[in-house]
């Protein structure tokens, strides 16, 4: 079924692959942030962007300096009690940008990924897809404006309603230049 979706070029197609082969990939990530011994270990973690037991820097923050990486860790690491207190993940994106965006090399997709790593520790997801770098494509793809910071996922298609805000954000930055096919 997957495969005929896919021929047609569907949105159902697209999301199924997501489910099907990217998800999971996506739902390990965070249960490794989520399984953490302590909020530090995973502020820490997550600020050097790592992306599993493996201690491997994440394929989206590869091309960051290390000293950029240093430096929000350690700004991240003395904020401990202001991070555990963000009562939604709203409320930690818009601490952790507010806090590394400034350092340079740092941008919207390393704030996204670290609030979401840090939020799967904390309980915390998004409710709202956070429109950065190849998401951006994605939502464009589908009409929406592309300088929005962020989309309801009830204002998505049909074909997305059946998955969670990360996951729609995933799924567009993933799938971004298959949508620019169905256009």
């Amino acid at each position: 079924m997957v495969d005929m979706n896919l021929r047609k070029g569907s949105l159902e197609g697209i999301v199924r692959l997501y489910t099907d082969k990217h998800w999971p990939n996506l739902e390990k990530l965070l249960l490794f942030y989520q399984n953490l011994p302590s909020l530090k270990e995973a502020i820490y973690k997550a600020a050097f962007a790592i992306r599993g037991p493996n201690g491997r820097r994440h394929g989206h923050q590869t091309r960051i300096k290390k000293r950029a990486l240093e430096e929000a860790a350690s700004i991240l690491g003395q904020m401990e009690g202001e991070i555990r207190s963000c009562k939604d993940f709203e409320g930690l994106i818009h601490l952790i940008k507010n806090t590394v965006e400034p350092i340079p090399g740092l941008g919207e997709l390393y704030t996204y990924d670290t609030a979401l790593r840090i939020g799967a520790k904390l309980g915390l997801r998004p409710n709202l897809v956070y429109i950065h770098a190849g998401t951006r494509d994605g939502a464009k793809a589908l009409g929406i404006n592309p300088k929005r910071e962020s989309i309801d996922p009830a204002n998505l298609p049909v074909a997305f309603q059946e998955l969670e805000a990360h996951q729609i954000e995933d799924c567009l930055c993933i799938h971004k230049d298959r949508l620019k096919e169905l256009r």
